[in-house]
């Protein structure tokens, strides 16, 4: 059973999976612990943020020596609605529908992570929205990852 899997695995794989979709250039998809537009960077831009297992995200104890940590992720889109925040916007709902296709509906996304167990669509983030500019549009999508691990320390 693997011992507690870092958040930086996860991210790594939402961003490798999201990359392959070619949404846009490599540099502008990154794993960030909250949403940003980082500086010299113009939208649009992909962040994906992992919150703990345990402490933003839930802990399912299994038995004495296996226990589920659920990882919240998020993927957020900034930028790309040219500043019309409110108006309706094709190209994120269609970004939405092939995230939600490749970190969503797809095992193979998380392959890599060690004792990945699930992984579901869940309402809230794992950071406070009100962190990102209010003068950016953005799109907000988050996944519940499950792993499953070692509840003794090796």
């Amino acid at each position: 059973m693997p011992n507690p899997v870092s958040p930086n695995l996860i991210a790594d794989a939402v961003v490798a999976a999201i990359r392959a979709l070619n949404l846009v250039a490599g540099t502008k998809v990154q794993k960030l612990k909250t949403p940003s537009l980082p500086s010299g960077v113009d939208p649009p831009f992909i962040a994906v943020c992992v919150g703990e297992g345990g402490e933003e995200g839930q802990t399912e104890l299994l038995d004495a020596e296996t226990k589920i940590n659920r990882y919240p992720t998020t993927v957020v889109v900034i930028g790309t609605g040219g500043g019309r925040r409110l108006g309706d916007n094709e190209q994120v709902r269609e970004w939405r529908t092939l995230i939600e296709s490749a970190v969503g509906d797809s095992r193979a996304c998380f392959a890599g992570v060690p004792g990945f167990n699930m992984v579901t669509t869940i309402g809230k983030a794992p950071f406070d929205g009100s962190l990102i500019p209010r003068d950016l549009d953005y799109s907000a999508q988050t996944f519940n990852v499950e792993v499953l691990e070692s509840r003794v320390p090796s």
